[in-house]
């Protein structure tokens, strides 16, 4: 009985490191994934809000996925209704709008993300006076096919962004 017990503390071993999580995960993202990735969310961001201020339509419907989706004071699904509900800004060259991601978290996958953050818009009233409103938004991205990330779901609140706790 005891030329039994090699084997079986050999079985009991196999089994064990078999049902075990592997030390490291080949296809995790590294520290270094994550932080190209977000970055690649803020250039997104960056030349969103430069197709907003050249009011280039084109370029701003190119940052959209099929099934964007937009809320604000009214909710545009997909890239024709976000265009035309976006309209106002992008044809006035004199509304200013310029917004700031606070955060961005990307999902382990690399497929998706979020930014979380704040915008400021002035618009000159027809008295001549300028209107600031300030706010806050999030935006979920999605990496398409060719590795572009584009805009699925944004969300814009007229209230600030308070401090992030981190």
């Amino acid at each position: 009985m005891s030329s039994y017990r090699p084997f079986t503390i050999a079985l009991l071993l196999a089994v064990l490191l078999a049902c075990s999580p592997p030390a490291s995960d080949p296809k995790a993202p590294t520290p270094v994934d994550m932080d190209l990735w977000e970055r690649e969310i803020h250039a997104a961001e960056t030349a969103l809000e430069a197709a907003v201020a050249a009011g280039d339509e084109a370029a701003f419907r190119r940052m959209l996925t099929e099934d964007s989706l937009f809320f604000g004071s009214s909710v545009f699904d997909g890239p024709d209704a976000v265009v035309g509900g976006w309209s106002a800004i992008l044809e006035n060259p004199k509304i200013e709008l310029l917004w700031s991601p606070r955060r961005i978290e990307v999902a382990a996958s690399g497929e998706l993300a979020y930014s979380v953050g704040s915008y400021t818009m002035r618009n000159p009233g027809e008295d001549g006076e300028t209107r600031e409103s300030v706010g806050s938004y999030v935006s979920i991205w999605r990496r398409d096919a060719s590795g572009a990330w584009r805009l699925v779901v944004d969300i814009g609140s007229e209230s600030p962004l308070p401090d992030l706790v981190h």
